[in-house]
């Protein structure tokens, strides 16, 4: 399993990077005439990945003080007044919508909970080695014992 746990993750890697560039792309594209901070494209990232899980996030947005708008609490664009906070909401949503729905975002998501299915059976595997006082080895990669 430990094996296959690894291929998963480093496919999970391979997948993240153009996944990444593309929410740049975006995020750059509506960059234009607003402050927006390093949180905006991950809150983004991270909200469309629980989409593309099967998760339905809700709309979070809230204005931060007299300027600014966040997500969940986070701070995503500092200079928005009240006029420009829905305007950086939809914007925002579209683009975790966009990403979401995405091919790459829909194969994240599976090798993912492929990844964590695989990590629940190591684990099952390592508690039934515990009880019943067999000796574990170490993994060839890593060193773990498993």
């Amino acid at each position: 399993y430990h094996t296959e746990w690894e291929q998963r993750l480093n496919r999970i890697s391979e997948i993240g990077v153009p996944i990444c560039q593309r929410a740049t792309e975006m995020e750059d594209a509506r960059a234009k005439g607003k402050d927006l901070t390093e949180d905006y494209k991950a809150a983004a990232l991270s909200v469309a990945l629980e989409q593309a899980l099967g998760h339905a996030p809700e709309k979070l947005y809230s204005q931060k003080a007299f300027r600014g708008v966040c997500y969940a609490g986070v701070v995503i664009e500092k200079s928005a007044n009240a006029q420009k906070m829905n305007e950086v909401a939809e914007e925002h949503w579209q683009m975790v919508s966009e990403l979401g729905h995405s091919k790459e975002m829909l194969e994240l998501a599976q090798e993912w909970q492929d990844a964590l299915a695989l990590q629940g059976r190591m684990k099952e595997l390592a508690e039934k080695a515990l009880k019943s006082s067999e000796i574990l080895y170490p993994c060839q990669f890593c060193r773990r014992l498993w």
